[in-house]
């Protein structure tokens, strides 16, 4: 029984999931030829570059700002995988303050 209840789970998910893809796509037929497009979500937070570095053993990393005002910078890992990693909060302000954007508090739930 509790195989059959996270087999139709997983199932549901998955069904979930691809009219969420399918959703995003469409089907244009010019003449006999058909066509898939794809639209291509925007992002809700972009970020912008900004003219400071921040310094980690000696390597300078640029740092990115995003429109509610925190202050990233991006790292490789040893891996090879980019990352994000965000500054601490009295950076952040400062930045914020001297570029004159407003630092927008998180909202916690």
């Amino acid at each position: 029984m509790k195989r059959l209840i996270i087999l139709a789970a997983a199932t549901l998910f998955v069904a979930v999931a691809v009219s969420a893809v399918q959703s995003d796509t469409t089907i244009v037929r010019n003449g006999n030829t058909f066509t898939k497009t794809v639209t291509v979500k925007e992002n809700k937070t972009t970020s912008q570059l900004t003219p400071y570095t921040y310094e980690i053993k000696d390597v300078q990393y640029p740092i990115y700002i995003t429109t509610n005002g925190r202050c990233y910078i991006v790292r490789t890992s040893k891996n090879g995988n980019e990352y994000k990693q965000y500054l601490p909060e009295n950076i952040a302000r400062t930045i914020c303050a001297e570029m004159n954007i407003e630092y927008k508090e998180k909202i916690s739930k």
